[in-house]
């Protein structure tokens, strides 16, 4: 069990009998730490993040599992009864899960799993990490190849994070990558990362494998919205540098793209500046590519680490509008915006008691008669220790106390219609008041664009209608609300298309999704490039090869067939004919000694098989190359060679192991 939760990065529990489970004793832990907690289990040796059925033996992923506590005390093996299940998982496809639990006090947590994705054996590795806030602490990667390789998972990222802050051990899943991903593939699989992801942060590291800046930009805008939409915080780096001089061309600008998404959404936070850290770095980015080495992977793994460190409170805060300015006796209506917790509850005081004004329990502010400054504060409900402040300035230059009547507003143009992306100049004119400053606001939140303090209104890349706020500083409580429709500019249009890459056998299907951004209209109509000879492809993607061969599938935009994306394919041979042989297929062996076994594979190019003994650790062990060490213990044994390029192909050799 200690191999489970130890803090090596490489070790891992495995079980060779399907039931199996894993538990933990948790009595010496304060009990305040075992009140609400987040169980996080990781299984490495599955390589993607997400797997489609069925789901290769080889990755030993708990598919149906239950997550259990027990009340009983501590003794020297844990409880047969009494265990009372808090989650149940069926048909699990991920590699890695997050579960934010309440233990009530329990003394035992187990993760009890009834179904694998290989029969017999089980492999693990699993954390619990005390969450008094929710999963505060919980950081997801998606990204390309680059990721993938650096933050992996199980990679040395907590405990580098536990270095620089000792209280800190995050929970990590490091593995929603692909090789070769980018910010248009991501839009594909993103809401079903997040509908299985309870942590707070979600880390967006793209742009080494995007085309351009303008798919770049949109994409990316549109994953950060997922992302805050989803009450989490969206962590972009900069695209790293590497030694090609076309992607040192490309990526500055790309940069510059995040910086200024970042400044337009407060609520992203920025990751490490790759490009910098990396410049002309290589000795970490081998000359003439894009991938670091292992020293470069390190030293990616040390700049996150270090990038995550500073944010060691769980919850952040933020109260809008902030500063603002009201006369004598005016109101505003402040709005507090907690991340961090599912709980965003507040309670509002003001900072100077009674003389400074009064807030009401929902933030609507009145201030007083005495024309100073003063100090709103919303305290979060979940953590009372974090709060924000909203400094009022109560002036009697911003007007006398308004009456229903005394201030109009009025702002152009009223009703609007414009293109994803595009700007809207808004002008307000105030009367019946000395002071004609206007606050301004999306009645939708920045799903619904974003617009500064100047009345310059940017639409979103999602088509709608929306409706932009005009509220008088001089009298909150006048405001006028302007509509404008935004459409989608089919100039704008791009299609993603996934797979961009595939080899399948000419037996097998393959299913092709499209992404199509900056329109409503998302239909895209197929075709193979090379016609019948290439194959066939149904109306909604699934390809059907007629031959061997190199094919193109492609998906043309219907709002825009200008704009296309176009997916190789590799038709290989059957596998279906694949056999596998062991020599020698019978032998005998003395305890304690060795025999070198060969497997042959035939009707594949792919020949290489992974080796096992049948009967687990008892019957001796066998290497990646097939050398076999006989048991002490005489008995029968068997060596299975399993085909890599069809793993329902196997071969047995039998050992008899006598003195």
């Amino acid at each position: 069990m200690s191999a489970a939760n130890d803090t090596s990065e490489t070790s891992l529990w495995s079980s060779n009998t399907v039931p199996a489970w894993l538990a933990y004793d948790l009595s010496a832990v304060p009990a305040s730490e075992r009140e609400q907690v987040v169980v996080a289990w990781y299984a490495p040796l599955a390589v993607d993040y997400i797997n489609a059925a069925p789901i290769s033996a080889s990755s030993e992923i708990p598919i149906d599992y239950t997550i259990d506590v027990n009340m009983a005390p501590s003794v020297d093996a844990a409880p047969s009864t009494g265990w009372t299940t808090l989650v149940s998982v069926t048909g699990n496809n991920r590699n890695s899960r997050q579960h934010l639990v309440n233990l009530a006090g329990a003394n035992w947590i187990r993760l009890h799993a009834t179904r694998s994705s290989n029969s017999t054996s089980i492999a693990i590795e699993m954390d619990v990490h005390s969450a008094p806030v929710g999963d505060s602490d919980g950081w997801l990667f998606m990204g390309d190849s680059i990721t993938d390789w650096s933050v992996h998972l199980l990679s040395d990222v907590p405990s580098r994070v536990n270095t620089l802050s000792p209280s800190r051990w995050p929970a990590v899943i490091g593995a929603a990558s692909t090789g070769g991903s980018t910010t248009g593939s991501a839009l594909n699989v993103i809401d079903d990362v997040l509908a299985g992801f309870p942590g707070r942060f979600v880390a967006l590291c793209y742009g080494t494998y995007d085309a351009n800046d303008i798919n770049f930009t949109n994409n990316l805008e549109t994953l950060i919205l997922k992302v805050i939409a989803a009450g989490k915080v969206p962590v972009i780096p900069h695209v790293p540098w590497s030694d090609v001089p076309a992607q040192q061309t490309k990526t500055p600008p790309l940069n510059a793209r995040i910086d200024a998404l970042c400044t337009k959404y407060p609520a992203a936070r920025r990751g490490p500046d790759l490009y910098a850290a990396f410049s002309g770095r290589t000795d970490l980015i081998p000359s003439g590519g894009v991938l670091p080495n292992e020293a470069g992977d390190q030293e990616m793994r040390r700049l996150w680490a270090a990038s995550m460190t500073p944010d060691t409170s769980p919850i952040s805060m933020s109260v809008s509008p902030n500063p603002t300015t009201l006369a004598p006796y005016g109101t505003v209506q402040l709005t507090a915006t907690v991340l961090g917790t599912t709980n965003t509850a507040v309670t509002w005081s003001v900072q100077e008691g009674t003389g400074g004004g009064t807030v009401s329990t929902t933030g609507l502010y009145k201030a007083p008669s005495v024309p100073i400054t003063y100090h709103v504060i919303a305290k979060s409900k979940a953590d009372p220790t974090q709060t924000a402040i909203a400094t009022i300035i109560v002036s009697t230059a911003a007007s006398s106390p308004p009456t229903s009547t005394s201030v109009s507003i009025t702002v152009s143009p009223l009703t609007k219609v414009t293109t994803l992306g595009n700007t809207v100049q808004y002008k307000a004119t105030v009367t019946g008041s000395s002071n004609t400053a206007v606050t301004w606001s999306i009645l939708e939140g920045a799903a619904g664009g974003s617009i500064d303090v100047n009345g310059k209104y940017t639409a979103p890349i999602t088509a709608g209608k929306y409706h932009v706020v005009a509220a008088s500083k001089a009298d909150s409580t006048k405001s006028v609300t302007a509509t404008i429709d935004v459409s989608a500019s089919t100039q704008w249009v791009t299609v993603n298309l996934t797979p961009a890459t595939k080899t399948i056998t000419v037996d097998n299907t393959l299913q092709f999704t499209a992404a199509v951004s900056a329109t409503i209209n998302t239909a895209v109509t197929w075709s193979i490039q090379e016609g019948a000879a290439g194959g066939t492809i149904s109306s909604s993607g699934l390809y059907t090869p007629a031959t061997e061969g190199v094919f193109h599938v492609v998906a043309t935009s219907v709002a825009n067939p200008a704009k296309a994306d176009t997916s190789t394919i590799t038709v290989t041979p059957s596998l279906k004919y694949v056999a596998v042989s062991v020599s020698p297929a019978t032998t005998t062996a003395a305890p304690s000694t060795y025999v070198q076994f060969a497997a042959t594979v035939t009707g594949s190019t792919n020949t290489a098989v992974t080796w096992k003994v049948q009967e687990g650790s008892a019957g001796g062990t066998v290497s990646t190359t097939g050398y076999y060490k006989a048991p002490a213990t005489a008995g029968t044994y068997h060596v299975v060679a399993t085909s890599k390029a069809n793993t329902a192909k196997t071969a047995v050799a039998t050992i008899v192991v006598a003195p």
